[in-house]
């Protein structure tokens, strides 16, 4: 990224799975944008990232990305960065249901990204999740399966549990019973949505049709099915 003088705004700094490195202050200080070291922590990089990384460059502000996995590290992590003013706001992506918001400086500049805002104090740009599941459920429905399973993602994630009523919804409202052995929860990674139709097929009791909660999951359906020989969607339905 080109350089810039240290009296441009500072750097506007994302967090979704990724360990800020020690060399950050270097970067700052000569006005360049450090770079950070994947360590493995971030399930998924969210579709708004490259938008909001656009319309930072557009602003002159730099974009910065570091980890926060769990609620200690986030408050860590926030203390650092916002307590000594290394950053001029954050975009935080956010999908769980933890009250992790309370570590934000009052006043200070911040939008939650998957997460609903919290009691009306911050900004938050979210998904209706629960209607999307609804929906998705609905239509496999209309296709006439009353079989469906559902591959969530962990539920300790706000998202996993919006997007789980929705299916359960849509279920009820068609007169079809929910069984929770058709629940299985997955990581949001292809292969725990692999090893999830794997566990169906094991257990004998393969539906005729899964919804995954997300793209990833759908696609490691795909690649077991492909594995049990089961032609989509004649023989089982992905979404």
């Amino acid at each position: 990224m080109e350089k810039r003088h240290p009296r441009h705004r500072r750097q506007e700094v994302q967090l979704h799975g990724f360990h800020l490195q020690n060399h950050l202050r270097e970067h700052r200080e000569a006005g360049d944008c450090a770079d950070l070291e994947d360590r493995g922590t971030a399930r998924r990089r969210h579709p708004l990232g490259p938008g909001a990384e656009a319309e930072a460059r557009q602003q002159k502000y730099f974009m910065l990305s570091s980890s926060a996995a769990e609620p200690v590290a986030f408050r860590e992590l926030v203390e650092e960065l916002v307590g000594h003013r290394r950053v001029d706001g954050l975009i935080i992506i956010n999908p769980y249901s933890d009250e992790r918001h309370q570590f934000i400086p009052e006043n200070f500049p911040v939008v939650f990204v998957g997460a609903k805002a919290h009691e009306q104090k911050f900004c938050s740009v979210s998904l209706d999740d629960e209607r999307v599941a609804y929906e998705a459920t609905q239509h496999l429905i209309s296709l006439g399966h009353k079989d469906i399973a559902l591959i969530t993602g962990p539920m300790a994630e706000e998202c996993s549990q919006d997007r789980t009523n929705g299916y359960i919804r849509a279920l009820n409202e068609n007169g079809i019973t929910f069984d929770s052995s058709k629940v299985l929860e997955g990581d949001w990674s292809a292969s725990s949505g692999e090893q999830a139709l794997l566990k169906f097929a094991k257990s004998g009791n393969i539906p005729t049709a899964i919804f995954a909660q997300n793209d990833r999951m759908a696609m490691g359906v795909l690649s077991a099915a492909r594995d049990l020989n089961m032609t989509v969607p004649n023989q089982l339905a992905v979404i």
